[in-house]
């Protein structure tokens, strides 16, 4: 981060720390990289546990994580890797073990194209560390606001805010299909992410707010969530 930034981001606490006065100090989201924002008296400290990133506002990246993002290729050019090269994937498709083993590598590989947001809990009116990573806790994409600040989106924003049915013609009711280049639509994940978990992956034992299917979208409510399950619901019987 250059010095310039980093002016521009002390500026920034300043005028954060007069517009607020006595409220809470977290309101203005300080942290960043997904840093946990904790209050100590009239002032706050950020927690980067396990963020691979460290400094007032978890700003600055580990060495590590400063070779890991040097060495990452762009998502164009792991999408022309997996998409073009016939010649090298019939190659690796020709041998089975190497084929298995390249297909697990090319389903990470595709997943982390897609930069996946901070998770945050319904369990708590806070965020909390656990959020990011207890896959059991049912989470929302929106971080929950600290409790005293001016506006409901924290510092910044109208007082009040408008009907969810305006926000919804505003930002969803499609006026013109723009085709999403991948093929599908960012909506797609939060909705089948929302749908499974909502109606068939919620604790019951633990409760409302727990889930048993990780984060991920997959078909787990169909084949069974463990192999227990996958074989009390198959009878074995006219197998090929």
């Amino acid at each position: 981060m250059g010095m310039g930034t980093l002016w521009k981001l002390t500026f920034l606490c300043c005028i954060t720390a007069s517009v607020l006065g006595g409220h809470n100090p977290c309101c203005s989201y300080p942290c960043e990289n997904n840093g946990i924002c904790m209050t100590r008296g009239d002032n706050y400290y950020c927690d980067c546990t396990s963020l691979e990133f460290y400094g007032k506002h978890c700003e600055i990246p580990t060495f590590m994580k400063k070779i890991k993002l040097f060495l990452k290729p762009d998502p164009e050019t792991i999408h022309n890797l997996l998409t073009g090269n016939k010649w090298l994937w019939d190659i690796v498709n020709s041998v089975q073990f190497l084929s298995n083993a390249v297909m697990k590598k090319v389903y990470t590989m595709r997943s982390d194209m897609v930069d996946s947001p901070p998770t945050y809990t319904s369990e708590h009116e806070y965020i909390t560390v656990d959020a990011n990573f207890n896959y059991s806790v049912y989470t929302r994409t929106l971080p929950p606001v600290p409790k005293e600040c001016p506006t409901p989106m924290g510092v910044w924003g109208k007082k009040e805010l408008p009907p969810a049915e305006e926000i919804v013609k505003t930002f969803f009711v499609r006026k013109e299909f723009i085709p999403e280049p991948m093929g599908t639509s960012a909506l797609f994940p939060y909705f089948a992410q929302h749908f499974t978990h909502m109606f068939f992956k919620t604790d019951l034992k633990k409760g409302p707010q727990f889930q048993w299917g990780g984060h991920g979208v997959d078909v787990s409510h169909v084949y069974g969530k463990d192999r227990d399950s996958e074989n009390n619901l198959r009878s074995f019987k006219d197998c090929p």
